[in-house]
């Protein structure tokens, strides 16, 4: 299908489970836009630091898309590590 002369691809949701083998590189797209935006549980998936960050944000939009994709980080990352998004600790630096 094409619009525009672009094609239009259509991407599935990730499995329940997925697993990392030798030298292999998982590349993942997620769409950050407000229809995908503040879905159910998002906010409870985050770290207290994590949450004070999107307080402070003074848009919107902005605290939006940074809930989203620390989200969807924590989700992707519990699939590979087995663990629920909530238990995973992430550090952050220079």
């Amino acid at each position: 299908m094409t619009l525009s002369g672009e094609s239009l691809m259509c991407w599935e949701p990730p499995p329940a489970r997925v697993c990392l083998g030798r030298g292999e590189v998982h590349v993942w797209r997620a769409a950050l836009s407000a229809e995908h935006s503040r879905g159910p549980g998002q906010m409870e998936s985050l770290s207290e630091q994590e949450r004070l960050r999107a307080r402070g944000f003074h848009f919107a939009k902005d605290r939006d898309r940074y809930v989203l994709s620390r989200s969807i980080l924590r989700q992707l990352l519990g699939r590979y590590l087995g663990r629920r998004p909530a238990a995973i600790d992430i550090s952050v630096g220079p």
